[in-house]
């Protein structure tokens, strides 16, 4: 009795898999795009599905690009996009900006014919272009497209979020991405296309097929030994098929393993050695290339492990039969036979990269000149965006540095400062905290102190400590000194909201010392600063011609934020979004990130909460929500102030509250003040002005002694004037004060302080005036674009009118109120504007007129659309869903989607 010598499952008609294969079937020949995923344990079978899925979509005329990622591989960086793209033709990539191609190639390895290059021998080039590359070849390549990916989960980062960014941006271009995964987290390309993605589970064969896979691969067993392999296998076909192989080699293999790694290892330790050998290179060397394989070993090993398969070689590829296999070997291997491979390695491999890790990987000892190699290595890959690697070469670089060596201490600052661009916060404050103490004091220990600033996001995080630790530490180092100072500036703004003039001060110095130089990493961050300072402080930041890294750190980003905050909407929505599509177009996911968060900032002052939820659910798709300190309390802070506008009370508060308790450690005053307006305006709303008043006045009080100038960059301003204006009117007007001291230019503010002075009328008894205050308010407001203002001093002004017997007049104002509340889908306000006009005798909005944003849900969800449909397509939350329902059945007095699909038919 022989075994199968190929490795189970390939190129074979798959046994007892008829459900899966016709669910694949579908997926692949229906229409549209979207995603499958096969999900099971390894062995389970899936890779066997997904190989059979392609060979049909090839069958079919489809172009399908390819992809197998295994686990060693998660380190290289764009291991797996140089896989995917291998097929691609070169005159697509041709026909890419030079920008894209450059880093398309020198990123992912590619050269003009497609075959490896060694990174070190391209010119320099932004990385950042490659997700955008990557959409852009996939939008050049014919359609019906297919991109497949075998072991998902082992997907390197880089990788990852650059299909990820692309998957997700091809609109109607068809594309269908079918992946396999072992376990139940959930890719970044599923994160990010949740809502047109299918899961299929890979179950255990029972018994009857388990038999049948047997009997179809391995010679006949005796039945004792078929029915052992059967019960121990548990319908693992690959656990299966080895079992049997095991006891068709050897007859009688009692007791049998006991897990399919013991299978694999005992499989392996029958082998060949220079099979096993061949084997252990590539478990140790994802990636390494058949040619480097033949120099270190010779052509026979390989063909050996071939022969045994062990190991698939396709064209300039060779990987593992199976990533078990990989482990298996790994595991035999004694740390000795492994040293000395990875020592081979590193005389062998052409890619820098990885040569340099096999010398870390051979280097037992510290050995200062190894170490200084990989710590420039590191430095070099994490400024071309492996940051992954760049963390395991920094590791690396710290163990062979002499443990009184005098470059130990800045290479564990360069660690931490690698993790923290990793996004690895909680393991860089923990090495920053265990190690500062114990450092010399100078600029290096000073430059950790700032690192442990940027990564401790605790609720104990000493962030005043930190600083003055860093700034003693900096001493009379310019650079680090300036550092130190744009980040206190910064902590000032963001984390205290207070000593703005001070911090005014230390942006002066900081650039001094910093110098001219417009490359200078001191200096940017010093400009950035500066810039938020002085538009807090109502300023205009100081134009420069400085070039950023990233465009949120640019003057034009301080520009928009004071545009948007000084009412100029239409403007500062025009450059946000161009910021934005500039941010997509090289695929920079710190501006992407920004970007997004201000035009939610934005569509919130503009009464827009449809968009707002649109912004929040694209950032949730995906998946890009770095770059953002106290991120679910920003969340938060945005959920809460859309509920207030929409007038959820109850809503608004619950979230202001939780926005409030996430908001821990730096940069989280700014949420912890947002949040607190929001659930101020909320408790305006209901009724409750002195509980109002009590949570804003505090906030105001913090800006006011804190120096903050700019009274857009929190508009509070008149909702506090009209919280304060009947128990408080001294300190309503001091408030009024502040928001006309920036001046008439200022046109929300201009705006606000008509609102807030009529207010203050209202509170004299002076109808006429008021009524006269509110109008011109509105006015303003609707011309900027504040749509919920706008109304709102409606009905302000409509009660002034009902109060002075102007009936008529006063029924058509606080009708137009309405209308707008209903417009903007903000039922709350609306209800308290139909409350109003109900005390003049005028009707609410009529019973069965749905606003435009009711109708897009109503005629969705009568088409048979269920709520989490009608979100996705209308790019709102599933809440917003079922809120909305609920007003139209209310309005049109009906209880179903039965009733009201027979309605709108009407």
């Amino acid at each position: 009795m022989t075994a199968t010598p190929t490795r189970p499952g390939a190129d074979r008609v798959l046994v007892g898999r008829d459900e899966e294969l016709a669910r694949l079937e579908a997926f692949l020949a229906g229409p549209g795009g979207g995603v499958l995923v096969l999900e099971g344990p390894a062995g389970i079978g899936k890779t066997a599905l997904w190989r059979s899925a392609l060979e049909g979509a090839r069958a079919r005329g489809r172009l399908v690009l390819v992809a197998v990622a295994f686990e060693g591989e998660t380190g290289m960086p764009y291991a797996a996009l140089a896989d995917l793209l291998r097929d691609v033709p070169t005159d697509v990539l041709d026909l890419l900006p030079e920008l894209q191609r450059s880093a398309l190639r020198s990123s992912v390895l590619l050269t003009d014919h497609g075959h490896a290059t060694d990174r070190a021998t391209e010119q320099e080039h932004d990385e950042r272009a490659v997700p955008a590359a990557l959409l852009s070849v996939l939008r050049a390549l014919p359609t019906p497209l297919v991109l497949a990916l075998d072991d998902v989960q082992w997907l390197d980062p880089a990788s990852a979020e650059a299909l990820a960014f692309a998957t997700r941006r091809l609109g109607d271009h068809l594309v269908k991405v079918l992946l396999t995964r072992r376990g139940d987290e959930a890719s970044p390309l599923e994160w990010g296309l949740r809502d047109q993605t299918t899961s299929v589970a890979v179950t255990a064969l029972d018994d009857a097929r388990t038999r049948d896979l047997i009997r179809a691969r391995v010679t006949a067993l005796t039945r004792v030994s078929e029915r052992d392999v059967i019960g121990a296998s548990g319908g693992n076909p690959l656990y299966a098929l080895e079992l049997a192989a095991l006891v068709a080699r050897g007859g009688d293999a009692s007791p049998l393993p006991t897990s399919i790694g013991a299978v694999l290892r005992n499989r392996l330790q029958g082998l060949d050695p220079d099979a096993r050998t061949a084997l252990l290179v590539l478990a140790l060397s994802p990636g390494v290339r058949p040619a480097e394989v033949t120099e270190i070993l010779g052509s026979t090993a390989v063909a050996a492990a071939v022969d045994a398969g062990v190991v698939d070689m396709q064209d300039d590829s060779i990987r593992p039969g199976h990533p078990l296999l990989a482990v298996a070997a790994l595991e035999l291997a004694s740390p000795a036979a492994q040293i000395g491979l990875h020592r081979r390695l590193a005389e062998t491999v052409a890619d820098e990269s990885r040569r340099v890790r096999h010398l870390a990987m051979a280097t037992e000892r510290p050995d200062e000149p190894t170490a200084a190699l990989v710590a420039d290595a590191a430095s070099r890959i994490g400024a071309y965006g492996d940051r992954r690697l760049a963390v395991e070469l920094a590791e690396h670089a710290l163990r062979l540095t002499p443990p009184d060596g005098a470059r130990r201490p800045e290479r564990l600052v360069d660690l931490a400062a690698h993790l923290v661009l990793a996004g690895e916060l909680d393991r860089a404050a923990g090495l920053l905290r265990a190690s500062l103490d114990g450092l010399p004091a100078g600029p290096v220990r000073a430059r950790g102190w700032l690192l442990l600033v940027d990564s401790d996001t605790s609720a104990g995080a000493d962030i005043d400590r930190n600083i003055a630790q860093a700034l003693a530490d900096a001493g009379d180092d310019p650079t680090t000194r300036a550092s130190v100072l744009a980040q206190r500036a910064i902590i000032a703004v963001f984390h205290h909201m207070s000593d703005l003039a001070a911090a005014d001060e230390w942006c002066v110095e900081a650039a001094e010392l910093a110098g001219s130089s417009e490359l200078d990493p001191a200096l940017v961050s010093v400009e950035h600063a500066r810039g938020w300072v002085r538009i807090m402080r109502g300023q205009p930041s100081a134009p420069d011609d400085s070039t950023y890294a990233s465009p949120v750190y640019s003057h034009d980003r301080m520009v928009l934020l004071r545009q948007m905050w000084r009412g100029e909407l239409a403007a500062a929505r025009e450059g946000f979004t161009a910021l934005l599509a500039t941010a997509e177009e090289r695929a920079e996911s710190e501006s992407i990130s920004i970007s997004t968060l201000q035009l939610c900032e934005l569509e919130l002052r503009a009464g827009r909460w449809a968009e707002v939820d649109g912004w929040l659910l694209e950032w949730e798709r995906s998946g890009n929500r770095g770059h953002i300190m106290a991120l679910d309390a920003t969340f938060g802070r945005l959920r809460a102030l859309a509920a207030a506008g929409r007038g959820d009370v109850r809503l608004a508060i619950e979230l202001a509250d939780a926005a409030v308790a996430d908001a821990t450690g730096p940069a989280t005053m700014w949420q912890v003040l947002e949040a607190r307006r929001a659930k101020g305006l909320a408790l305006l709303l209901g009724g409750d002005a002195e509980a109002a008043a009590a949570v804003l006045l505090p906030i105001w009080e913090h800006l006011r002694d804190g120096g903050v100038v700019e009274p857009g960059a929190f508009p509070l301003g008149p909702d506090l004037v009209e919280a304060l204006a009947a128990s408080s009117p001294s300190t309503a007007a001091d408030v009024l004060a502040w928001l006309e001291a920036v001046g008439a230019d200022h046109a929300w503010a201009a705006a606000s302080a008509l609102r807030s002075r009529g207010h203050l009328a209202v509170a004299d008894r002076d109808d006429d005036l008021a009524i006269d205050l509110f109008t011109r308010a509105a006015a303003a407001y609707d011309g900027l674009g504040f749509r919920a203002d706008a109304a709102r001093s409606l009905v302000h002004a409509g009660a002034g009118l009902r109060r002075r017997r102007r009936m008529r007049q006063a029924r058509d104002v606080l009708q137009r109120a309405v209308t707008e509340f209903d417009e903007i889908d903000s039922p709350g306000w609306s209800r308290w504007a139909q409350a109003e006009l109900s005390r003049v005798g005028g009707r609410p909005t009529s019973g069965g007129e749905l606003t435009a944003a009711e109708k897009r849900v109503a005629v969705l969800a009568a088409l048979g659309r269920r709520n989490r449909e009608v979100a996705a397509e209308l790019f709102i939350t599933e809440s917003t869903v079922e809120a909305t329902l609920s007003r139209v059945y209310a309005k049109l007095g009906i209880r179903s989607r039965t009733e009201l699909a027979a309605r709108l038919r009407r």
